[in-house]
């Protein structure tokens, strides 16, 4: 039997499949699974093409048994960030739902959040307000809150934001 031949029977064995389920995957039969991996038959370029499609393995570690079994992907993986950043089950459920907003809502989600920002460091930099100038920060909180409540979101005007504003 090649080597290709058992590195077949490896990769199938490490995506935890059975002839058949690999078989399904890249338009083998079960027995053209198990005449591969008894060295009957050959791995051909199209079943390099598939596995490499459908499973990221590595070309050549499948050819030659150099490298790495799989390709490392170069995409962003949500579940690989989620468990490197160490986040709570709240903060999952924050980001995916941020994630399934339409790009509008995130638009005007970011232009809210750049305003209270903004809000922030004005108040920081100003020694003292002037009564319409609290009364227009009071104005815009209020108008912010307003839209978020009618898309679905909530921005309270909080006492802390009070406090800013008497500082």
């Amino acid at each position: 039997m090649e080597e290709i031949n058992k590195r077949f029977v490896l990769l199938r064995k490490e995506l935890g499949l059975s002839q058949r389920g690999l078989g399904d995957s890249i338009g083998l039969s079960n027995s053209g699974v198990s005449n591969i991996e008894n060295g009957i038959r050959s791995v051909t370029d199209q079943h390099i093409r598939l596995l490499q499609s459908e499973f990221n393995v590595n070309a050549d570690w499948l050819r030659t048994g150099e490298g790495k079994m799989f390709v490392q992907s170069e995409t962003f993986s949500f579940d690989e960030q989620v468990k490197k950043s160490n986040l709570t089950e709240l903060e999952t459920a924050i980001m995916r739902g941020y994630m399934e907003l339409s790009r509008d809502t995130r638009e005007e989600i970011v232009s809210m959040l750049e305003g209270i920002i903004l809000q922030r460091k004005e108040t920081a930099t100003t020694v003292e307000l002037t009564p319409e100038q609290v009364a227009e920060k009071e104005a815009e909180a209020y108008r912010q809150e307003i839209l978020a409540e009618l898309k679905g979101a909530t921005l309270s005007v909080s006492a802390e934001r009070k406090e800013d504003y008497n500082a």
